[in-house]
């Protein structure tokens, strides 16, 4: 599994460059930013953790929305559907992917089971 993530995480960027050299707002620091959500995506479906899917949401959002993201990639209802799939029962999460859900957005705290936040 972890050869498929690598190959994945270096192959992202070469196959999205044409829909980004089309998008004169694109940045290397937002390109960088884009390809990092993807990799936490990939990364906490691999590890079945929905915190990293939600932080790569949460990432995204400071990107300036949906539009940020180029085609070819995981878009928000995608992620946070895979962030509830991932939740496996646990009201707790499944509360804070329903909250993501609903604020778009709003600068809230990502909490661990462990009690960190972020």
């Amino acid at each position: 599994m972890k050869p498929l993530l690598a190959a994945l995480a270096f192959s992202v960027p070469f196959l999205a460059a044409p829909a980004w050299a089309d998008q004169e707002t694109m940045t290397p620091e937002i390109m960088a930013d884009i390809v990092m959500a993807e990799r936490l995506i990939a990364l906490g479906e691999a590890r079945g953790e929905p915190l990293l899917v939600l932080a790569a949401v949460r990432l995204r959002a400071t990107l300036g929305g949906e539009s940020a993201v180029p085609d070819g990639f995981t878009d928000r209802e995608t992620a946070l559907d895979i962030a509830r799939r991932l939740s496996d029962g646990d009201e707790a999460l499944i509360g804070i992917v329903e909250d993501v859900d609903a604020d778009g957005s709003r600068r809230l705290p990502i909490c661990a089971r462990n009690g960190f936040c972020y």
